[in-house]
């Protein structure tokens, strides 16, 4: 992935969400639909296109490897650039979740807690691209919380 336009998305996430300025950018990796799947989704199919790992690592879906890793961010996106924006952004609020310590523990309920701040910093992230807004998928209940 193109280190400035993670270091832009992580710069608009700390903006959003108040976290502090990380020391370090976590690293990203590019792996096909059935990573998701298998590590996101319990092993059942699903839409997952992104994972942060709670160790400094970021799991983007391939199909976005060509437009992360260009030169330079265009200035007028289209849908593509601002799909995988906004996937980076997402998992970019766990990275920053992760080094605040805010939800150490491991819980339904702080699952769910990060998953909204994460969701809601990416809604808010994507207003200048309001044409491409990528409505919250109908995703079933996160397999870390099978009681909810």
């Amino acid at each position: 992935m193109n280190s400035t336009l993670l270091a832009l998305i992580m710069g608009w996430m700390v903006t959003i969400t108040g976290y502090p300025v990380p020391d370090y950018l976590p690293n990203i990796q590019f792996e096909p639909h059935s990573f998701f799947v298998e590590k996101v989704c319990d092993g059942r199919e699903c839409d997952a296109q992104g994972w942060y790992n709670d160790a400094g690592m970021i799991y983007i879906d391939e199909k976005h490897q060509s437009v992360l890793s260009e030169s330079s961010y265009p200035e007028k996106p289209d849908q593509n650039h601002a799909e995988a924006a906004s996937l980076v952004g997402h998992e970019s609020v766990h990275f920053l979740q992760d080094l605040s310590g805010k939800f150490k523990e491991k819980s339904c309920e702080n699952f769910l807690a990060r998953e909204e701040e994460a969701f809601t910093a990416q809604r808010i992230g994507m207003i200048p691209y309001l044409k491409y807004l990528i409505p919250r998928s109908n995703m079933r209940r996160p397999y870390r919380c099978p009681n909810k």
